[in-house]
């Protein structure tokens, strides 16, 4: 992803639009697999998960982050 090229501005980015990706698996038997992560000017966050189907089993993660980082 180019967000900035010699000679262009994108007013948008610098005013905070930022940029997210997502992922999503699944197989036959119901298990599956997710993530996402935003991220901007300001920040971002993200949440990661994975289990099975059934609710058996769930093992995730999420968090936040400054515009600095943490």
């Amino acid at each position: 992803v180019v967000l900035h090229r010699p000679g262009y501005y994108y007013p948008g980015y610098y005013y905070g639009l930022g940029m997210s990706t997502q992922y999503r698996n699944g197989d036959t038997i119901q298990n599956y697999n997710f993530q996402y992560d935003e991220d901007h000017l300001a920040g971002g966050s993200y949440r990661r998960e994975h289990g099975t189907g059934y609710g058996n089993v769930k093992v995730g993660s999420y968090g936040l982050r400054d515009a600095d980082g943490r």
